[in-house]
């Protein structure tokens, strides 16, 4: 499923392949993050994780004291708007509380909505590369 899932970020985010293996491995041996699929008919369709460093904390360092990040959450081109990815959302914070993880935290500047609608609060909006993106948080204990 590496291969799936680095595919996928290489279309969305053109993240390098190999970047996204390295991550995953080090996500894979490290219990305070981790990183889900999600199938439906035995068709993988959606995927995202909880991570300790994201992108953005390079560049906007202020944002460390924050420790657990929802990160790289991708729905399918062909299985958006059907709900798949405020399910993984759900299932995600599930898993996160049931390993400790009382606060998460993300960034993003296209799916802000959706998040507000799963219950996270906007935090800032900041500038990151040639974006704006939100940082927004959720308490979930």
């Amino acid at each position: 499923m590496i291969s799936q899932i680095s595919n996928w970020y290489l279309e969305e985010w053109n993240i390098p392949i190999e970047k996204t293996h390295s991550k995953l491995e080090l996500v894979a041996n490290d219990p305070t993050q981790f990183q889900v699929i999600m199938f439906v008919d035995r068709n993988p369709v959606s995927t995202g994780g909880v991570y300790q460093h994201v992108g953005l904390l390079d560049v906007k360092p202020q944002f460390k004291i924050y420790k657990h990040w929802l990160g790289f959450v991708y729905t399918d081109s062909h299985f958006r708007r059907r709900g798949f990815g405020a399910l993984l959302c759900e299932h995600i914070e599930s898993l996160a509380k049931d390993r400790g993880i009382m606060n998460l935290y993300l960034f993003s500047d296209t799916a802000v909505g959706l998040y507000k609608r799963l219950g996270w609060q906007e935090l800032e909006t900041v500038g990151y590369g040639n974006r704006m993106v939100t940082v927004m948080g959720r308490e979930l204990g």
